[in-house]
């Protein structure tokens, strides 16, 4: 039998990415037909992390094995290759799975990619954009990220706030908080709970306990509250 906590905390990605694809069908429907190319960008990732473990694992081994060596540089070579694409791609679900796998995989090299797509004109885009800046405290984004603060669109200065308290700017944690706990849209409270979670700010665990359990939290805004307080490894999730 499955245990409690571990049912709980595999159903939130499913949620995210249900919410996500409700997100691009209200900014971008004319990409959601093109799903099959999420599984194009998800073999990228795949590759892209096996190519950096087999990486690690060739830097640990003697070097005997040249054709070994020779397949691992091609993977990896392709990889970048794709990854360098996905970032240029004409589909945004594309351009956003390629942001996080960035992110995800620490590629420095690219956060001027990703820091271009700050500007992107789909909301998502931004988004991802915005937060794999903070993921990476990448500072020569600062000044974009700035301008990011005063976007049309609040969600995207909710990931805006996001990144400039990654950089070193305490005052956007509070930000984030007063979202969490205003009156008004269920998409803004439920991104600033997971960026909470995603900062580790164990000091909003009671707020984040109360949006989860208040009666007019909608599913989504329940679920990533939750999915925070697994973040910062809260005992009760």
């Amino acid at each position: 039998m499955i245990r409690e906590n571990n049912r709980i905390q595999n159903i939130y990605p499913l949620r995210r990415a249900e919410h996500r694809i409700q997100n691009f069908k209200h900014t971008c429907p004319e990409s959601v037909k093109s799903f099959h190319i999420r599984l194009y960008i998800k073999q990228a990732s795949i590759i892209f992390i096996v190519s950096m473990f087999l990486g690690f694992s060739f830097s640990g081994c003697s070097s005997n094995s040249q054709n070994g060596k020779s397949g691992f540089s091609n993977t990896q070579t392709e990889a970048y290759r794709i990854l360098n694409e996905s970032l240029r791609s004409d589909n945004p679900i594309v351009r956003v799975n390629a942001i996080e796998i960035s992110a995800t995989t620490k590629q420095l090299n690219y956060m001027p990619n990703v820091q271009n797509l700050l500007k992107d004109r789909y909301v998502p885009v931004r988004f991802a954009a915005a937060v794999a800046i903070g993921e990476m405290r990448y500072a020569p984004a600062l000044s974009a990220i700035n301008q990011l603060l005063r976007d049309s669109d609040p969600n995207v200065v909710v990931a805006a706030s996001y990144a400039m308290s990654r950089l070193d700017d305490p005052e956007y944690l509070d930000v984030l908080r007063e979202l969490v706990n205003s009156e008004g849209n269920q998409t803004i409270k439920a991104n600033s709970a997971l960026l909470l979670g995603k900062i580790g700010d164990k000091m909003s665990t009671q707020l984040l306990y109360k949006l989860m359990r208040a009666p007019d939290s909608s599913d989504m805004v329940s679920y990533q509250a939750a999915e925070a307080l697994a973040m910062l490894g809260d005992p009760k999730i």
